[in-house]
């Protein structure tokens, strides 16, 4: 007969592990050992609650589908829900289903998928889970997994919930909306399912707002970007948008080549063709951000002035019809919209550009617009080129210093500036701007990359200015200057002032126009 000593109970060690170590093992595990490890038993589990959900469930990623939409509701359902923050729709979906493919399952998740979005399942079942997700504080849409899955080795991704599941139950796999200019029947299926991805996270938003509507949107595409019809708003649905829009603390937007169709629209008196037309007339109801971040994505150089001579309440410069309007073109004056008043955004702090080409003074317009509550900027792979009054002058002078210095006499209380992989162009190439120890100048350090922060910005600027180099490949216009900044003074409600008298104006240019002229031949003639 045993003991009643031998039949007693002693506690598990693992239980008595202190939770610091007890996290720091964990560290080593694996996500299935991790998620293995936590169902050992209830101590466990909760001790590794919190972690795990903070690890895990703080940002979740998932398709339109509905395996993945319904495991988002039921995410939200559960003991998690409380701590999702940010929120993901990613754009990857169910391919073209292959007739000869003796796996029925993927045909019927491709049937399913196309019922989702048609049946306008996708957008109930998003709005459910909004309106469970109390702490979420970030809506996006991705067409990429994202990395930091360091349990799993450096190479895995985090995919979005269930495409590993589809993958290796079909054997197919998930297709990613990419805009393929030669194929026009795949383009036309990836502009109407970014649009209906797009439209469909508004419109859940818009259903979800009485009960919780995060403050930012963040739209981050790196192989499409939002066409034009992606930013129209019809008319039914504007009661429920609107507000959305109208409460938007952040926006990131991806545009490009297919946002900037040119629309006829009325400015003023005159009838017009404006690219982007309904792009601005949605940027036109955002009246409470704090940050606003645009990319454009494979746009024709100079693209986006218009829209940043919009948002700087600039007149564009567009061509001007000169033929008559009205009857006579079978269009009518009172049927042709107008373009809308720019955002005054009062509340504006922060503002990203990034992978666009574009002239001096209309990205000074767009800063000085909101110079009054602007404080950060970030600029990637922004490209300077000559223009306005320059003409078609090769680069004489660099224009990032200018701009720079510019930016100083705006009177911008910059506190803090992101510069990376900037550029300056003209019509004979590409120049990368290097940012180097201006004591050690003769050094390539090959830094394309630099930021600053601080309360005096006219000497950080001067700083960012002694770092710059540009090597411009030409020793007899390395140094020079254009001379225009001469005749124009930029005073502090924003416009520019003729300084000298016309006749000398006209002067200048003409000199100008003979020095680019000789400069031509010259070039010619050295390289034979």
């Amino acid at each position: 007969m045993a003991s009643p000593s031998s039949q007693m109970v002693y506690p598990s060690r693992l239980l008595a592990i202190p939770f610091e170590v007890l996290i720091n093992i964990t560290s080593y595990l694996t996500t299935p050992e991790y998620g293995g490890l936590r169902v050992v038993c209830r101590h466990l589990d909760a001790s590794l609650f919190q972690p795990f959900a903070r690890e895990f469930f703080t940002k979740k990623a998932f398709i339109l589908t509905e395996f993945s939409l319904q495991a988002l509701v039921d995410i939200s359902n559960s003991r998690f829900g409380p701590s999702l923050k940010c929120l993901i729709i990613n754009l990857e979906r169910p391919g073209t289903i292959q007739w000869s493919a003796p796996n029925s399952i993927s045909r019927e998740e491709f049937y399913n998928h196309k019922t989702l979005m048609s049946s306008g399942r996708d957008v109930e079942l998003i709005t459910e889970a909004l309106r469970n997700l109390p702490n979420l504080e970030t809506f996006g849409l991705r067409d990429f997994p994202s990395s930091g899955r360091y349990r799993d080795g450096g190479a895995e991704l985090w995919r979005p919930y269930g495409a590993q599941t589809f993958e290796r139950q079909t054997g197919a796999m998930l297709s990613r909306p990419s805009f393929n200019y030669n194929n026009e029947r795949q383009m036309s299926a990836n502009l109407i399912y970014v649009c209906h991805a797009f439209l469909t996270s508004l419109r859940a938003l818009g259903h979800a707002k009485m009960a919780h509507c995060p403050p930012r949107l963040e739209v981050i595409l790196r192989h499409c970007h939002i066409p034009d019809f992606g930013f129209n708003i019809p008319r039914y649905l504007e009661p429920t948008i609107l507000p959305v829009l109208q409460d938007l603390k952040v926006l990131f937007l991806d545009l490009g080549r297919l946002t900037f169709p040119s629309y006829m629209v009325k400015m003023g008196a005159i009838i017009e063709a404006y690219p982007g037309f309904l792009a601005t007339l949605f940027l036109s109801k955002l009246q409470s951000l704090e940050h606003l971040r645009l990319n454009f994505r494979d746009c024709a150089d100079g693209a986006a002035t218009p829209l940043f001579r919009w948002l700087a309440q600039s007149p564009p410069t567009l061509q001007t019809l000169t033929a008559p309007v009205g009857p006579a073109l079978g269009v009518g004056s009172d049927r042709v919209p107008s373009l809308p008043d720019a955002p005054s955004l009062p509340r504006l702090e922060q503002l990203d550009i990034g992978m666009i080409t574009t002239e001096l003074f209309p990205l000074l317009g767009l800063f000085r617009r909101y110079k009054s509550s602007l404080r950060k900027i970030s600029l990637h792979r922004v490209r300077l080129q000559p223009g306005g009054l320059t003409g078609d002058e090769p680069v004489k002078t660099n224009l990032w210093a200018r701009f720079l210095d510019q930016t100083t006499k705006l009177g911008i209380n910059i506190s803090s500036i992101e510069l990376s992989e900037i550029e300056l162009s003209d019509h004979i190439g590409l120049y990368p701007v290097e940012f180097r120890d201006p004591h050690r100048m003769s050094v390539a350090t090959h830094i394309f990359k630099k930021g600053w922060a601080g309360s005096d910005w006219e000497r950080g600027s001067r700083e960012l200015i002694d770092s710059l180099f540009v090597d411009l490949h030409d020793d007899d216009t390395e140094d020079e200057d254009d001379g225009m900044e001469d005749y124009f003074l930029t005073d502090l409600d924003g416009k520019l002032h003729v300084t000298l008298e016309p006749l000398i104006i006209l002067q200048a240019l003409v000199a100008m126009r003979r020095d680019c002229l000789l400069a031509n031949i010259y070039r010619i003639l050295r390289n034979g």
